[in-house]
C-alpha cells in the first residue's frame, strides 16, 4: 500500500467519496508526503484544507502516536558538538516541503533540556519568534545555551540574508536573558550547514567544551 493509498483509507473513516479522495490529495499536494503531514499538529489542516473537525481529530490522534514514537526513536540527551546537532536536526527537519524553525535548550554540561517546534511555514515578525525563544529558555532554570536549525525546502542548505538577519537578532535577544546560541543550523537536502563555520562576522560566542568542526 503506497503512502496515498494508507492516508486515502484513514481518511474514509470520517469522510465520504468524493471528499476523501480531494482531502488525500490536498494534504499531499500541501504537505509533500505522509510523513510530513503526520509530523504536522492536527491545527494547521482544518485551515489549510476544508475537511470535517472529526477527520482533523482522527489524523490528530494518528499524529500524535507517530510522534511519540519517533521521540522513542530518537531520544538525545546530550549535543556536545556540531556533528551531534546536525545529525539531530536532519532528523527533525529534513524533508518538508515548508520551513520550520526550531530551538533545542541546553544545560551547562549540553544535556537537553527542551526542544520546541517555534514555527511552522512562513516566518513571524523578529520579535514574535524572539519570545518565542525567550519563552522556551526561561521555563528552565538550568538553561544556559541554545541551538536552533531550521530547514531549507528548497533544498540548498545556503543562508540566505535573512538568515543572517535573523540570526543576528536572536543571538543578541537571547544573551539578554544570559543564554549563549552557540550554532544555527541550517537543514538541506542533501547536507546541512552550521552558520558558526561559514558567517564572515563573529555573531557566535566561542563556547569551551563544545566540539566545533
Amino acid at each position: 500500500m503506497d503512502e496515498k493509498e494508507f492516508l486515502k483509507q484513514l481518511i474514509s473513516f470520517s469522510e465520504k467519496e468524493p471528499d476523501a479522495e480531494r482531502i488525500c490529495s490536498e494534504m499531499l499536494s500541501n504537505y509533500g508526503n505522509i510523513n510530513s503531514i503526520l509530523d504536522s499538529d492536527r491545527i494547521f489542516y482544518p485551515r489549510d484544507i476544508h475537511m470535517r473537525e472529526q477527520t482533523a481529530v482522527l489524523i490528530g490522534v494518528v499524529s500524535a502516536i507517530n510522534r511519540k514514537c519517533n521521540a522513542e526513536k530518537t531520544v538525545t540527551k546530550y549535543i556536545k558538538g556540531t556533528d551531534y546537532a546536525k545529525k539531530y536536526f536532519e532528523n527533525c527537519l529534513r524533508g518538508y516541503i515548508q520551513e520550520l524553525i526550531k530551538t533545542v535548550v541546553l544545560d551547562k554540561n549540553f544535556c537537553v533540556l527542551d526542544s520546541k517546534l517555534i514555527s511552522y511555514g512562513d516566518r513571524n515578525s523578529v520579535s514574535s519568534v524572539c519570545r518565542q525563544f525567550a519563552d522556551t529558555a526561561v521555563m528552565h532554570k538550568d538553561a544556559k545555551y541554545m541551538l536552533i536549525a531550521h530547514n531549507h525546502p528548497s533544498g540548498n542548505p545556503e543562508p540566505s540574508s535573512n538568515d543572517m538577519f535573523y540570526t543576528h537578532k536572536l543571538v543578541k535577544a537571547m544573551g539578554i536573558l544570559d543564554i549563549t546560541v552557540i550554532d544555527h543550523i541550517i537543514v538541506g537536502k542533501d547536507k546541512s550547514i552550521s552558520m558558526k563555520d561559514i558567517c564572515d562576522e563573529n555573531i557566535f560566542p566561542q563556547v569551551k567544551g563544545y566540539a566545533y568542526k
